[in-house]
């Protein structure tokens, strides 16, 4: 489904992702994705599941430029990244019925097993996705950690091998 909206779109789509991996092919995919539309999710809500009778996994999430701020103030100062951004995302792992077990659903799903993850997306942003204004607040990738961390762990080796030569 694709529903174009003013500044936006909207979008449901499945995704082959089992929910029998522990969520790496999940995480797998967000994360592609997110690195793919330079877009930065946080979450909004979780719903709890009580007996995983219809679904494994249901949550969603806000763009981070709506931070739902503490005070009324935090909004007018220069640095704030708040712009009360609409677009939301909702992902939904369904579980997968075992063959040969009696089931009195209404309504079939032609998608299982195939395609158990549900995606629907709002992206209606009210802000530059890629700008450098914006791209600024992304969070920092796991590689450039890593190299920060191996530069700080060189330094500090050869810091203490400069204290141990005199």
């Amino acid at each position: 489904m694709f529903k174009p909206m003013n500044n936006g779109y909207q979008t449901e789509f499945r995704v082959n992702v089992k929910d029998g991996d522990g969520g790496k092919n999940f995480k797998k995919w967000f994360e592609e994705y997110r690195e793919s539309s330079k877009i930065t999710y946080r979450i909004k809500t979780t719903k709890p599941i009580k007996d995983g009778k219809i679904n494994v996994f249901k949550t969603f999430y806000r763009c981070q430029h709506n931070t739902l701020p503490r005070s009324s103030t935090t909004d007018a100062r220069n640095s704030s990244r708040n712009t009360c951004c609409p677009a939301l995302m909702d992902i939904t792992v369904k579980k997968l019925k075992l063959p040969g077990k009696r089931c009195r659903v209404k309504t079939v799903d032609h998608h299982l097993p195939a395609f158990p993850m549900v995606v629907r997306i709002q992206h209606q942003h009210n802000h530059l996705i890629e700008s450098a204004d914006t791209l600024k607040f992304r969070d920092v990738s796991d590689v450039t950690i890593e190299a920060v961390q191996e530069d700080f762990r060189k330094s500090l080796w050869c810091h203490i091998r400069g204290k141990n030569a005199s």
